[in-house]
């Protein structure tokens, strides 16, 4: 055989010798593809032009058990080689100085932690999507996002499925935040056991109310404590709920108006709020 006839391979589809440099090496086998760029190319072409735009999404659909699977054990599978990614990508982000996901988990723990929550029960049928934005009246069946309305540890699996629009719209009008709290601040002077506790919790869930009598001198200074401090806060929240952020970590998940409302942002806000927190005191505060 000459040097000529060498550099030359045939294709498996259209059967023609052509030059080596008309393959795709493939880097996991380390081998020529069997099959020329041309006719690559032209079956590509073939598939675009009869309709087959959508052909990643129709193939994750009539092989939805395949892809589970492989998702599933992915990540066991290439575990060094993930574990070398993730390293060089926080080198690459730490030079840059945009280390944005780093600073989200040191910051807000329980917001990072909850959507990583959500992703993997998704991934393993925990939790199932909604096919429609679950705001009444809404009935949009495309873009459906998981929303949270709190970043605590016991509700990360507890989302509302909306659209882009209504779940951009609900940001737009309100914070859903989580709070770290310094818990020995709050209680002071007093030591913390689970009775001073409660009432810690007791009194962040009344804030901004209080009561008009107290049941002891230690009640009485705990509330004062946590009007003081959420106060400082800047705490005209819309909803406030207290309890475990992470597995070390206490403190508020807040939910509080970004701008005074206008009507149409009350209107909007009513909307786009679950029903079963429009307590009349949510409504005074929207409304306010």
């Amino acid at each position: 055989m000459s040097n000529n006839e060498s550099d030359l391979k045939a294709c498996t589809k259209c059967n023609e010798l052509k030059p080596l440099s008309r393959f795709v090496f493939r880097k996991d086998t380390g081998k020529l593809r069997s099959n020329c760029m041309d006719c690559t190319n032209t079956a590509n072409k073939r598939r675009y032009e009869n309709g087959h735009k959508d052909y990643h999404a129709s193939y994750r659909a009539r092989n939805r058990e395949k892809v589970k699977n492989y998702l599933r054990n992915y990540k066991l599978v290439n575990e060094v080689v993930l574990k070398k990614k993730r390293r060089e990508a926080y080198a690459r982000a730490k030079e840059n100085g945009t280390l944005r996901y780093m600073r989200e988990r040191l910051v807000e723990p329980g917001k990072a932690n909850a959507r990583e929550a959500v992703k993997y029960a998704l991934l393993k049928d925990r939790l199932i999507r909604s096919e429609i934005c679950e705001i009444p009246g809404c009935g949009n069946l495309s873009n459906i996002e998981a929303h949270h309305d709190t970043y605590l540890l016991r509700d990360r699996l507890t989302v509302r499925f909306l659209c882009s629009y209504c779940h951009a719209s609900f940001h737009s009008l309100f914070l859903v935040d989580n709070l770290l709290l310094n818990e020995e601040d709050m209680l002071g002077q007093y030591e913390k056991t689970p009775e001073t506790l409660s009432v810690l919790e007791k009194a962040m869930l009344a804030f901004p109310k209080q009561p008009d009598k107290f049941s002891s001198a230690m009640e009485r200074d705990v509330f004062s404590s946590v009007q003081r401090y959420l106060k400082n806060l800047n705490g005209n929240f819309v909803r406030c709920e207290y309890g475990q952020i992470t597995n070390k970590l206490f403190g508020l998940a807040v939910i509080r108006k970004r701008r005074e409302f206008s009507k149409e942002d009350r209107e909007e806000a009513i909307r786009l709020f679950r029903h079963d927190f429009l307590t009349a005191n949510v409504l005074d505060l929207i409304n306010s």
